[in-house]
């Protein structure tokens, strides 16, 4: 493909987001490791828009911010201020990897699939805020082109490119969440290796194997998720008459301890003990643990999460028969109202998931609000923050 086609085709990108899908697979491409989009609708944070790791030979392990944007990039704009802003916060800002730690970023490139002036390089550069730090750099279209010869030619005849790359996404994403369980086991299974080669106390042994069956049954329940999406009903047993109070109360065991040392969180149930439900009690299990997982992880620091009971009638509709009616608070960021409708579909990810630096594929309230349907019922949002609350509506008969 002739220079001027391919100057052409970059231009061609019109929006942000599918522009980074395809920079995190050339990156990729390119010899980079661990990278993480990170704000894709925008968030309150600036910095960054993927972060990655380059390991040299000489320098060793880097952390590797890009700010990425789209179209030509002009001196004397307002474009350039925050560009100036991305680029400081991206040094300042302590953001996590793919495994949980915080990091340092090394180096900043800003990348657009146009061209950059050499005025806006110049101011640029010569920006006071920015004078302390060196390593920051640029690439447009002309420099883009050199790299997608050298590690991914085959992107200018590929004109499925964007299906492929969101495919491969997707099953990155979900390698990421599944990790840092995984992880988990494994440090937890490498103390009890050096504590049995000397000596372990036996109640300390049990809380730590107690540990690590929580940690394998949260990753089930995030796993199931993918059963459910693939199999649907298929995976549910057959209905059965439940205590809703021990049912609940059997979730929130298994997440009470992350949320507390995570974040301080502790878990209020409001339930009375002689309240039942004749339902799939495996589905059942798993929108509670969802809910409440998606609450630990979206409430502030030292904060509490309330899990409430009744009976009583669905707002929204004129009909007044009677429901079963769980409701999770928690608080924390909220759920911004033009997302109020968007947060059910499947993949979708509100922007708080990028400020919480939260990995995930966007399953989680999608496979609920599935199984609820399934099971003759309904979850709403009823309140968007101050709390946020998820109310799940359960059929009495």
């Amino acid at each position: 493909m002739k220079f001027e086609k391919k100057i052409e085709k970059l231009r061609n990108f019109k929006d942000e987001s599918a522009f980074r899908l395809f920079l995190i697979d050339l990156l990729g491409k390119a010899g980079f490791r661990d990278l993480i989009e990170i704000h894709k609708y925008g968030s309150p944070e600036y910095g960054k828009d993927i972060i990655g790791v380059l390991e040299h030979k000489i320098e060793g392990i880097e952390y590797y911010a890009f700010v990425v944007k789209i179209g030509k990039i002009q001196g004397n704009t307002s474009q350039i201020e925050g560009i100036k802003n991305q680029i400081k916060q991206s040094f300042e800002y302590p953001y996590k990897d793919i495994y949980g730690n915080n990091i340092r970023i090394n180096k900043v490139k800003v990348i657009t699939n146009d061209k950059i002036t050499s005025g806006a390089i110049q101011s640029i550069q010569d920006s006071p805020e920015l004078r302390i730090y060196k390593n920051f750099y640029f690439m447009w279209n002309e420099g883009l082109i050199e790299m997608i010869d050298k590690y991914y030619s085959e992107f200018w005849n590929d004109p499925a490119f964007t299906d492929r790359v969101g495919f491969e996404k997707q099953i990155n994403l979900i390698l990421h969440e599944i990790r840092s369980p995984l992880n988990e086991i494994t440090n937890l299974n490498s103390y009890f290796e050096r504590k049995i080669e000397s000596e372990i106390n036996k109640n300390e042994l049990l809380k730590y194997i107690k540990s690590e069956k929580q940690i394998i049954s949260i990753l089930q329940y995030m796993l199931s998720n993918y059963d459910y999406l693939l199999y649907g009903k298929k995976i549910s047993g057959s209905k059965q008459t439940i205590n809703i109070k021990n049912t609940i109360h059997k979730i929130i065991n298994l997440f009470k301890d992350f949320a507390r040392t995570e974040k301080n969180i502790i878990f209020n149930l409001t339930i009375p003990n002689d309240v039942y439900l004749n339902i799939d009690n495996l589905l059942f299990q798993q929108v509670i643990a969802n809910l409440s997982r998606n609450a630990i992880i979206y409430s502030n620091d030292s904060s509490e999460i309330e899990i409430t009971y009744r009976l009583g009638i669905m707002e929204e509709s004129k009909n007044l028969e009677q429901w079963h009616i769980i409701e999770i608070k928690n608080w924390g960021l909220g759920i911004d109202k033009e997302e109020e409708n968007l947060i059910f579909d499947k993949y979708y990810r509100g922007k708080n998931a990028y400020f919480y630096n939260v990995t995930g594929v966007g399953l989680g309230l999608y496979v609920s609000k599935s199984i609820i349907s399934n099971l003759s019922g309904h979850i709403i949002i009823s309140n968007l923050n101050n709390p946020t609350i998820f109310s799940i509506y359960l059929p009495t008969t």
